[in-house]
């Protein structure tokens, strides 16, 4: 058993730090997460090189930022606030007027300043409060930024967990965001899955988890690393696990088992949960747009409570953990717990019978007290030709995936059935 406060407490360490795309900030939250389980792998990919029509960006590494008066009273503080600076700014230090400063500012609501990057344009910015912009009411202002760009790697940690199959699922969570609590969440998500998977024994799938940079991150995998997505069957990002929404989830780009297993793991805890067509709508897509995009086409679809875009403290400095529900995170990972578990036995299976098997003869008969225990036998027994998966023929009898296990369990140790 998975000790749920111990995901709490990394979540915990992981927020504050500072992280963008790649540098100290990023290297620094995969060394926390190898703290609570050890990456198996770190791909890298340098600055400069090409993936694809992509670049991989310089490091960029901030050292201090902030909005003055001509009297030397500073009104906007990188060092109060992280957010305060746009990610990727080049470093300045001039006299501007309030006509010009405005131009390079970004406005939150009331006290929410509101996240901006600015990775492949060489600009300066910052942002602010609607509160905080109230202020900057005079004629003239000192603005200094202090930025440093140097060559680095672009990272990707890993942890792979061989199974009995070399059928691979993959599951990516977004590292590259900086003190966003919600859209992290994805990522304590991914290394609940690991831990899991990790006490697990005899797990038929193998799996690979990726903590990745924002978009970039895949296409970079694929082009530089091409054969590492050969076997993936499915699979999903994790974000936004932590709000108090329902969990929904958005298949992937082609119809997977793992699409049709969370589909069917949501509804068993909601039976309102909302499944989305694979779609690229602009502002609502995570990594899971980079994997299915034309020419990579690995099947990753996205489970989230709340779409991303799609609420007030969405990249912005109020994404704390002020917003989000610790109970609502846990009842998240309960769920994956279960799809983990729904995903590992929803595969195909295939009868050694010739005809309906005498079950007495297989010591089967006494595990069977009533009509209904026999049930998931008789589905087992009807309709494993390979062609249907093991969620085909759940629905099929209208009974619970749960009441499969054992009979299934037995069925495969008694060698009347193979996985294929």
């Amino acid at each position: 058993m998975i000790n749920k406060e111990e995901i709490w407490d990394l979540f915990k360490s992981i927020f504050p730090i500072y992280r963008t795309l790649l540098g100290k900030g990023f290297n620094d939250s995969l060394d926390e997460i190898s703290k609570t389980i050890p990456l198996t792998n770190i791909y890298e990919v340098e600055s400069g090189q090409s993936s694809g029509s992509w670049k991989i960006p310089d490091e960029w590494i901030i050292h201090n930022a902030w909005i003055a008066d001509l009297d030397g009273n500073k009104i906007i503080d990188f060092k109060e606030n992280q957010f305060h600076i746009w990610q990727y700014s080049i470093s300045t230090d001039e006299i501007i007027s309030h006509e010009e400063l405005i131009k390079k500012i970004a406005i939150g609501d009331e006290d929410c300043i509101p996240l901006v990057v600015t990775y492949y344009s060489k600009r300066w910015g910052f942002s602010v409060s609607a509160n905080q912009f109230e202020k900057l009411n005079k004629d003239q202002y000192r603005v200094y930024v202090e930025s440093e760009f140097r060559a680095g790697k672009l990272q990707i940690g890993e942890i792979f967990l061989k199974g009995r199959s070399s059928k691979e699922i993959l599951i990516d969570a977004v590292l590259s965001c900086n003190s966003l609590a919600n859209n992290l969440s994805g990522v304590l998500g991914a290394v609940f899955i690991a831990k899991l998977i990790s006490q697990t024994s005899n797990h038929y799938y193998s799996y690979r988890i990726l903590f990745s940079p924002e978009t970039i991150g895949p296409i970079s995998l694929f082009h530089h690393f091409p054969s590492l997505f050969k076997n993936v069957q499915g699979g999903f990002n994790l974000i936004n696990l932590a709000d108090k929404n329902a969990l929904n989830y958005k298949t992937s780009r082609y119809p997977t088992l793992v699409d049709d297993t969370v589909e069917y793991t949501l509804k068993q805890f909601d039976k309102d949960a909302t499944i989305f067509k694979y779609d690229v709508l602009t502002g609502t897509c995570g990594n899971e747009k980079a994997y299915n995009s034309l020419g990579i086409e690995v099947p990753v679809g996205a489970l989230r409570r709340s779409i991303l875009c799609s609420y007030p403290e969405y990249d912005t400095s109020k994404d704390d953990f002020g917003f989000i529900d610790k109970s609502k995170f846990f009842e998240s990972l309960d769920i994956l717990t279960q799809l983990i578990q729904n995903i590992e036995l929803n595969r195909y299976y295939k009868h050694t019978f010739i005809g309906e098997p005498f079950l007495t003869g297989y010591g089967l008969f006494p595990k069977i007290e009533k009509d209904s225990d026999r049930i998931p036998y008789d589905y087992l027994m009807g309709f494993t030709n390979g062609e249907l998966s093991l969620l085909d023929i759940v629905k099929l009898s209208n009974q619970p995936l749960q009441s499969f296990f054992e009979p299934l369990r037995l069925m495969v140790e008694k060698e009347l059935l193979k996985e294929i």
